[in-house]
């Protein structure tokens, strides 16, 4: 008799009418030489199975690894999601244009923002402590309709931006965002050397009568320090217009006072003859 062993395909099974499985991919086909013509059929173990590689999971279960997710909100902002579950209180740094800041996930390695697009479509870089990156673009069909002015910073200095359109102060953005006019804190101050944000949004239609400045904190720790930043200015989604702030703070005698920056991003004004 001669003997022949082939691979178990789909056809074969089908003539077996089944029966075989997964763990039967070869058989040995016994002919013999003389007599009728008959065929034993004789099932061979299938090769030991070649084990699957672990996927690194978080003490939740869920896969490792940095995923990024943006979707576009009213009044031109982007609601921007950050995850990786094994990744929880890590430092993420986010740029947008010339906006940057700096941020931390949570306990789960999530962290969510809301933030003022400058373009559309917007694109965000995004950074993580371990060096993964990860780029996100979304579109924003509203941002024709506002202003965006807004101050960037690098380090603990307390600068805080305000804008005012006639006797309408901007408020904080939540409540007053129906209105328009609204200012968003971004980055987190107790991080090691953050970059931080604030942006001022305001209605296209009301840009004339915008008046924008910014207060400087001294205090024991910012005084006689200098201070760097950056003043950016964008209308309607057009060309970013950045200003460069640099001043050295008054001397500790004058902490607990402010340094104001008055009329930012109000082109210079000749004195009248």
């Amino acid at each position: 008799m001669s003997v022949r062993k082939l691979l178990l395909r789909s056809s074969v099974i089908a003539a077996l009418g089944g029966a075989a499985t997964a763990a039967m991919p070869y058989i040995d086909l016994i002919e013999p030489s003389r007599g009728p013509e008959i065929a034993m059929v004789v099932l061979t173990p299938d090769p030991a199975p070649q084990p699957v590689a672990d996927i690194a999971r978080s003490a939740w279960g869920l896969p490792c690894g940095l995923s990024v997710t943006a979707a576009p909100l009213p009044g031109a902002m982007v609601a921007l999601d950050v995850m990786d579950p094994c990744r929880p209180d890590a430092r993420v740094e986010i740029t947008h244009m010339d906006l940057r800041l700096s941020a931390r996930t949570d306990a789960m390695g999530l962290l969510t923002l809301d933030i003022p697009a400058l373009e559309s479509p917007a694109r965000f870089a995004i950074q993580l402590d371990t060096g993964a990156v990860a780029t996100v673009d979304t579109d924003l069909p509203d941002l024709s309709a506002y202003t965006r002015a807004a101050i960037v910073w690098t380090g603990p200095h307390a600068i805080t931006l305000h804008g005012e359109v006639g006797d309408t102060p901007a408020m904080i953005a939540g409540s007053a965002m129906e209105t328009g006019i609204f200012l968003i804190r971004l980055g987190d101050a107790t991080l090691d050397a953050p970059h931080l944000a604030q942006v001022l949004t305001t209605p296209v239609a009301l840009e004339e009568d915008l008046l924008v400045s910014a207060e400087i904190a001294v205090n024991a720790t910012s005084c006689g320090q200098r201070v760097g930043a950056e003043g950016l200015h964008s209308r309607g989604g057009g060309p970013v217009q950045v200003t460069e702030i640099a001043l050295t703070l008054p001397g500790c005698e004058a902490a607990g006072e402010f340094l104001m920056l008055q009329n930012l991003f109000q082109p210079p004004r000749l004195p009248a003859n």
